[in-house]
């Protein structure tokens, strides 16, 4: 039954949108992802925002995810900190990582800093943030995986650069959100950089 505020509704929306990302994604032959994870890189590494950056807030990938170790790789050979979100309860810790030897499988079986890795915060709160989602749309509206990491994280430190990347298909013209949803300034495909930063305030 839906609640009178139509939240069970969007959450179904979601979940399609979530479904369909994850089934399109896991269809991509392994050259096709590969030749579209090269041009996000490429694409990133234009973006004044990283190549001026002090540290890069980033995300280990997993599960047909654009493949940010390649990325991970060219920010370490920039001596460009890097600092990687590790799950306490309900809530990211970014800590700083400056090599694979630092991360272990953690919650969901993504790769996470160790215990003993510095942590980020307070170095920089406007550094920019590399972020995943299932789905972006071209105002900055972003689904994820539904488990509101991000968005509990961004409530407490809303000044950063948030950079969405993913893949053509996972960009909609326009996705409902709820008001604790946060939006991307950037959204990066192999086809292009979409500044979402003047648009309704993203």
């Amino acid at each position: 039954m839906s609640s009178p505020d139509g939240s069970s509704c969007l959450f179904e929306k979601k979940q399609q949108i979530r479904e369909k990302a994850r089934r399109m994604r896991k269809e991509l032959n392994l050259a096709e992802k590969s030749k579209m994870d090269q041009e996000i890189f490429c694409r990133l590494f234009q973006m004044p925002e990283i190549l001026t950056a002090k540290i890069v807030y980033m995300y280990a990938s997993f599960n047909h995810e654009v493949d940010t170790w390649e990325i991970l790789k060219a920010l370490w050979k920039r001596q460009i900190m890097v600092a990687l979100p590790r799950t306490e309860g309900k809530y990211l810790s970014f800590c700083l990582v400056d090599k694979p030897e630092q991360l272990i499988p953690g919650s969901f079986g993504i790769w996470e800093p160790k215990k003993d890795c510095r942590s980020a915060k307070g170095l920089d709160l406007k550094c920019p943030v590399v972020l995943p989602g299932l789905a972006f749309s071209r105002q900055g509206e972003r689904v994820g995986y539904g488990g509101g990491y991000y968005d509990r994280f961004l409530e407490k430190e809303s000044e950063h650069v948030l950079i969405g990347i993913g893949y053509p298909f996972q960009v909609l013209e326009k996705i409902d959100t709820e008001n604790h949803d946060q939006k991307v300034h950037w959204v990066i495909t192999s086809d292009e950089v979409i500044d979402c930063s003047g648009v309704n305030g993203c």
